[in-house]
């Protein structure tokens, strides 16, 4: 008995209660979760800017390698040229490195 009178009661509190603010503020929440469709130009600009992100990518990797052989080529000449002058001690240094680099190179095997 105690169980029916709640719910009338209950019921007559829900009756009584302004339901528009509800509503409102429903919608309002239905709104922010939904999700927009997405344009066919979003996705081209999308898609363009993946795609130049990566090319870059590349063109930027395979540059850093070539610039790095150049540099390299270029600190191994420089290397000779001061082997060349018979500095003391900066030439037998930079004959043993010039030496292990040609060591390394062939596999391990010695170069005459």
């Amino acid at each position: 008995m105690a169980e029916t009178s709640l719910r009338k009661e209950a019921a007559e509190t829900v009756d009584k209660m302004d339901l528009s603010r509800v509503s409102k503020t429903s919608a309002i929440g239905r709104r922010r979760f939904e999700i927009p469709p997405v344009k066919r130009w979003e996705i081209e600009s999308i898609v363009k800017t993946q795609l130049g992100n990566f090319v870059g990518g590349l063109f930027r990797g395979i540059g850093m390698g070539v610039g790095f052989t150049l540099l390299t080529a270029a600190l191994i000449l420089i290397m000779g040229l001061i082997v060349s002058w018979n500095l003391p001690y900066i030439s037998e240094f930079i004959a043993r490195v010039m030496k292990m680099a040609e060591f390394s190179m062939h596999g391990g095997t010695a170069v005459k």
